[in-house]
């Protein structure tokens, strides 16, 4: 009898047992998937999102309207322009190697820091590296996300965020990809700095529209083709750094519009053609033409910069003499003109630049001797010339 009840106690257990719960189906809450419904309707008139990714399982958009209802539960009271920004900052959270976890378990992914990022109704302002306007009205005029190990692409959907944002800092990171034709509706920019990525493909016409930009840096990326004329429409723009890329052409000459640019950097890139007469620019302090492929003389103009501290031509194929007229251009300390293909003696007016730290004017065809005034200059700590140049000063040296 003894064996009976013990089946009796199995049965008993199997059935107090509970069922494991059936999985979490989050389509199960009725009052959630009706806000799902009513977002993506609203979202369908963000020009910026495709349908198909808004309602494909897995891409950063889908994701981020599931967090918007589910997680976030936005109601709409604080109106479109709100969904709107809250929507765009998930997209690129999610483009960018931001994650959303599963059952309420916050976010995770590649991230130095993401703090904020996709709390559940929290203000977005608070969210690492967003800066909203002193108003109070909440509206993002920054994202400053450098050194922030950001991975993928920048989103199409950053353009819902034109009407408020003036600085999108995102350099030092491991972003690739192309640049979004969207990008350029935020016409309110005033910095953009994508500098240290891995960011392809061309920079394209629609770059004239950011007339309010005053930095651009995109150095130290993987970005071709040429300078898009249109350039010249960013006329506040006073830091323009394109080297270290793989771009190539002519310099557009609309670029000489560019009146208040200080520190215009090209090179190293593959640009051609002869040099630009840049004395239009009268701001300029710094001016990096180095390891291109330019070709010619250097112009005569390049002497009538009174700002112009730094100028460096290295690694050219530049021919004929070093302008007398450089002379003129006494706020210069920097002067690097080496590796190039440069004829005839060192003017003797160079020893009028006062301010002059660094001469390097070795691997060309001078010869001669440095001019003796020069060994004069207190200001000169570095003189390089070529070996077959005679020169006296305690500065010098020779390749």
């Amino acid at each position: 009898g003894g064996g009976g009840s013990n089946n009796d106690v199995n049965t008993n257990e199997a059935t107090t047992t509970p069922a494991p719960p059936p999985p979490k189906d989050p389509w199960d809450i009725p009052a959630k998937v009706a806000l799902r419904e009513k977002l993506q309707t609203l979202l369908g008139s963000v020009e910026s999102t495709s349908e198909s990714d808004l309602n494909t399982q897995g891409t950063p958009q889908y994701d981020a309207l599931t967090w918007l209802a589910f997680d976030d539960e936005f109601d709409g009271k604080d109106g479109m322009r709100a969904l709107r920004e809250r929507y765009a900052l998930a997209v690129f959270f999610l483009s960018t190697g931001g994650q959303r976890l599963e059952d309420g378990g916050g976010v995770g992914g590649s991230w130095a820091d993401r703090e904020g990022w996709l709390e559940p109704k929290s203000d977005v302002c608070g969210w690492y590296g967003v800066g909203c306007d002193e108003d109070g009205s909440g509206t993002v005029t920054s994202i400053r996300l450098n050194q922030n190990i950001l991975k993928g692409t920048i989103p199409p959907e950053v353009s819902e965020l034109s009407g408020s944002l003036k600085e999108l800092i995102l350099s030092k990171n491991k972003l690739t990809g192309e640049l979004p034709t969207q990008l350029f509706d935020l016409v309110l920019l005033e910095k953009l700095h994508l500098a240290e990525n891995g960011i392809e493909g061309e920079l394209p016409s629609h770059v004239g529209k950011l007339t309010s930009l005053r930095e651009l840096d995109l150095y130290i990326n993987a970005m071709e083709g040429g300078i898009p004329s249109e350039i010249g429409n960013l006329k506040n723009l006073v830091t323009l750094d394109l080297s270290n890329n793989e771009m190539d052409g002519q310099i557009p000459r609309s670029i000489l519009d560019l009146t208040s640019l200080e520190e215009l950097a090209l090179g190293p890139n593959e640009f051609t053609g002869t040099l630009l007469d840049y004395s239009p620019l009268k701001n300029l302090k710094s001016l990096g033409l180095d390891d291109c492929s330019f070709e010619g003389s250097i112009p005569e103009g390049m002497g009538a910069l009174p700002n112009l501290e730094a100028l460096y031509l290295a690694r050219n194929s530049l021919e004929g003499p070093i302008p007398e007229e450089l002379g003129k251009a006494t706020s210069l300390a920097h002067l690097i003109l080496d590796f190039n293909k440069l004829t005839g003696k060192i003017p003797e007016t160079l020893s009028n630049l006062v301010n002059l730290v660094t001469l390097d004017v070795s691997r060309n065809k001078l010869k001669g001797s440095v001019p003796a005034e020069m060994c004069e200059l207190d200001s000169l700590e570095i003189l390089v010339v070529d070996c077959s140049v005679n020169c006296g000063c305690s500065s010098c040296s020779c390749t």
